[in-house]
């Protein structure tokens, strides 16, 4: 009854489809999310009425967005929350970091991106923003963009 089991159990795991998988994450990930990325996509992306809705796709955890329990409201985002976001954007991972959809939606198709109901929030592949999670979703880690991602926008 074992034998039968287990080669059942073998034969299921074959035939599983693990290509459209989230890729796993290197360690320390979470840590660079929570310290650079996290306030960008929080400000950015996570209004109640776009990324901070539970049906999207892409769902974001914020600070004043979606939270996993509503006595967390105005609360720095939990670390429960923060795994939760670097695994949606993982969930987006189709190959290198540069085709991950969540990258794609956000830029102007002029820029070789994919059309996003909420607009354009980059018009181009240098912009502070999309340079903070490419380098995110590369594993590495960009400060500086980040930091410049959230600077205020002058508009003279």
């Amino acid at each position: 009854m074992r034998t039968a089991l287990f080669i059942a159990a073998a034969l299921a795991v074959g035939c599983t489809d693990t290509s459209r998988d989230p890729i796993p994450l290197e360690p320390g990930d979470e840590a660079v999310y929570s310290a650079e990325v996290q306030d960008y996509v929080g400000l950015r992306c996570a209004s109640l009425d776009c990324h901070g809705d539970q049906g999207r796709a892409l769902r974001i955890y914020a600070k004043y967005g979606l939270r996993e329990l509503a006595t967390l409201r105005e609360q720095d985002v939990a670390p429960t929350e923060v795994a939760a976001n670097v695994r949606a954007f993982a969930a987006f991972a189709d190959g290198p970091p540069e085709n991950n959809l969540a990258l794609l939606k956000g830029l102007a198709t002029s820029a070789g991106g994919i059309s996003h109901v909420g607009g354009d929030i980059w018009l181009t592949t240098t912009d502070p923003g999309y340079q903070c999670i490419l380098a995110f979703l590369s594993g590495q880690s960009n400060a500086t963009a980040c930091a410049d991602a959230l600077a205020p926008v002058n508009v003279d």
